[in-house]
């Protein structure tokens, strides 16, 4: 494989992944990746090279990567989707192009520079699906294949994906798989609703319906996440919500998530651009309240009532936020997503 880092003179990029693949090359005996943070406390997970190498082979075998493509890395390379890419890079005999993390990982980019695989998270293909230009546009769609995950894909997303003639997937996993485990199609005609597990990956569910995964990523142990999922045998699923991101109200069980996909949607309707997130708070009547935390300033009244009315015309009552809270800036992680717990945490 060989390493570009662009722009050219960030000696300091360029020496931090040169490490990183000379200890692959070295075949270490273990590794220590660190969790986003994002629903909790960031914690150091120890990862063995044979779990690195057998995810980059099951990676591998399900997109049809090849020796020789040329794979954009603009994911923070001090976390697990970072360093897995540079892990493919080496393992496949693939061509690191490295960028710094940022909203348009194209801008450092030559003109002449080809890219054949990348690798996404949702606000970085928004960001550049919504530049909306030609070479932007020509970019996206002369890649072999897009991967985009860490997050949720929401519907406004999903639906500009699949202008894309690039075959795009939406990833499943966790820094304790290794990155991703299972995908799932996002455009063309192989388009779906179900994340279908990568070779090798055995699914099960725990008594509250989280998912189970096991395989040689996991050290043959079995993980048991936090993800409730509705299993398609043999080995499919749909991924439902977090069973921690769960609002009891009046003694209705919430699904955080799913609802938060659907309020982004009306938002985007009334031409609502803020960062928010739906979180419970204490309540002597119904255990819980339903709220919107929106970033930035207060609403005006008028705003309000249009969006009050909005989720009165259509999300089920239930599920409808009561209040509206806001926070001028929200707390993010060092990859970017939405901090959870520190953003929440003066509220709850």
């Amino acid at each position: 494989m060989n390493l570009k880092v662009f722009p050219s003179n960030d000696a300091n990029l360029y020496e931090f992944c040169e490490i990183f693949i000379q200890s692959l090359i070295s075949n270490n005996l273990i590794y220590h990746f660190k969790t986003s943070g994002s629903t909790g406390s960031s914690k150091d997970i120890e990862i063995t090279y044979e779990q690195i190498k057998s995810s980059c082979l099951m990676t591998q075998k399900a997109l049809g990567l090849k020796k020789g493509y040329n794979a954009l890395v603009c994911l923070n390379t001090a976390y697990t989707a970072g360093k897995m890419m540079l892990a493919r890079c080496h393992f496949i005999g693939m061509n690191a192009i490295v960028v710094p993390p940022s909203s348009n990982p194209f801008e450092f980019l030559p003109q002449d520079q080809s890219i054949d695989f990348a690798a996404f998270v949702p606000y970085q293909l928004n960001s550049l699906l919504n530049n909306n230009t030609t070479d932007i546009n020509k970019r996206l769609n002369s890649m072999k294949v897009i991967i985009i995950g860490g997050e949720p894909v929401n519907e406004e997303l999903e639906s500009k994906i699949k202008k894309l003639d690039c075959p795009v997937f939406h990833t499943f996993g966790m820094t304790e798989t290794l990155s991703h485990i299972a995908l799932r199609r996002l455009n063309g005609s192989e388009k779906t609703d179900l994340f279908e597990t990568l070779p090798g990956v055995k699914i099960e569910q725990d008594e509250r319906g989280c998912l189970k995964v096991k395989a040689t990523v996991t050290n043959d142990q079995w993980i048991t996440t936090n993800d409730i999922v509705e299993i398609s045998p043999p080995q499919k699923f749909k991924w439902i919500g977090r069973a921690d991101f769960v609002i009891n109200s009046g003694g209705i069980k919430v699904q955080i998530e799913p609802l938060e996909q659907e309020i982004k949607g009306i938002l985007n309707s009334l031409g609502i651009n803020r960062n928010f997130l739906i979180l419970g708070i204490p309540d002597q009547v119904f255990n819980e309240l339903v709220c919107l935390l929106l970033e930035g300033p207060e609403m005006t009244q008028q705003t309000e009532s249009l969006l009050k009315d909005a989720f009165r015309k259509k999300i089920h009552p239930y599920k409808s936020p009561r209040k509206f809270l806001y926070k001028q800036t929200f707390n993010f992680t060092p990859t970017g997503k939405i901090d959870r717990k520190a953003t929440t945490r003066e509220f709850v």
